[in-house]
């Protein structure tokens, strides 16, 4: 009985992060569909608007939160590391750390741009937002994972030798 707890706990282990990963991919791209901001009684701006508009008009917008949509493309290059290079955890937990102090530069936004005559308004988040986070965070908790089972191998190839 103990054995097999044990292996169950390995397997979870093993096939966690991976999962984690999958989870984050799939709630990241449901964020695209979702509101990020609403603001008045009919503004709302979906994840994709964001993530595009933001790309293209962020630095000329003159506040640093508007930078966030930033955090996007790093998670796809932490990603695409944590998949052909999964060794690296220097370089990985530093582009975590930055992929957070980026993502978290949304909460400064105390206004949003809401026509083309600049006009703002204060926004409140959407659903979309939070889905963002939390592709982030289990981004985060895969990598965790991931470093614990190579942690293990290691120790473990030690007692063999």
């Amino acid at each position: 009985m103990n054995s097999s707890s044990h292996t169950t706990k390995k397997r979870i282990t093993h096939y966690g992060h991976k999962l984690c990963f999958f989870v984050a991919i799939f709630i990241w791209i449901c964020s695209l569909f979702q509101n990020v901001f609403t603001f008045g009684k009919e503004g709302q701006y979906e994840g994709f608007f964001v993530l595009i508009i933001g790309t293209i008009f962020g630095p000329g917008l003159g506040h640093i939160g508007y930078f966030a949509v930033y955090a996007n493309y790093i998670w796809f290059i932490l990603i695409f590391i944590s998949l052909i290079r999964p060794q690296a955890k220097k370089l990985i937990f530093t582009l975590h750390g930055l992929l957070w102090v980026v993502a978290l530069l949304t909460f400064t936004l105390n206004e949003v741009i809401v026509d083309e005559a600049g006009g703002h308004a204060k926004p409140t988040y959407g659903l979309g937002l939070y889905l963002w986070f939390t592709a982030f965070l289990l981004t985060t908790i895969a990598e965790f994972l991931k470093q614990h089972i190579y942690q293990n191998l290691k120790e473990n190839t030690k007692r063999i030798k």
